[in-house]
């Protein structure tokens, strides 16, 4: 058996169980959220990212309508959006979305005066900048990446053209070309 298949069979179970569920309290039921949510992360997990992010969307709009910006449930949500814009190597929106959970979990910090709760944030706080930590990472090394690209095409060009001589001879038949109408 493979992973995939697994996969599969989670979904079909979360779509079994989403159909009775919406039959029985219908579309907005905080628990179609909940197993909408856990179907988005089944289709990350398989490299569905177009419909994981459908179905994150979706539970995420439900969970606010029926528990507030700030409820936990409703960032872990977050996050899973977050998860999917980088699985797109959508980084800059990835981390907006961890910079807006991050906000709501230090202003929920402040309020919170249960220990276990402000363990319990604390935890996700560090997790957040981690997640928000790593997407910087990748947003480097992919501008890394390209400086990389840009200084080995310059090292091409200088080799086939010369470093100045190659770039004035280039320049003066630039403009040559550029006194003709056509150009």
């Amino acid at each position: 058996r493979s992973l995939h298949c697994d996969y599969e069979e989670a979904i079909r179970a979360l779509t079994h169980a989403e159909d009775t569920l919406i039959g029985v309290y219908g579309e907005s039921h905080i628990e179609v959220a909940r197993i909408e949510d856990a179907k988005g992360k089944c289709f990350l997990m398989q490299g569905h990212s177009d419909k994981a992010m459908e179905y994150h969307h979706k539970a995420l709009k439900k969970k606010i309508d029926v528990l507030g910006p700030i409820n936990s449930s409703v960032l872990s949500t977050r996050m899973n959006v977050a998860a999917a814009h980088r699985v797109r190597q959508e980084l800059d929106e990835a981390a907006t979305v961890y910079r807006e959970v991050l906000n709501v979990q230090k202003l929920s910090l402040q309020r919170e005066i249960h220990p276990h709760k402000r363990k319990q944030l604390t935890d996700d706080i560090g997790l957040t900048m981690r997640m928000l930590r790593e997407v910087q990472r990748e947003k480097n090394r992919s501008l890394d990446s390209m400086g990389s690209i840009i200084e080995e095409k310059k090292e091409h060009w200088e080799a086939d053209w010369g470093a100045e001589d190659g770039r004035d001879e280039f320049q003066s038949q630039a403009e040559t070309f550029s006194n003709y109408d056509c150009f």
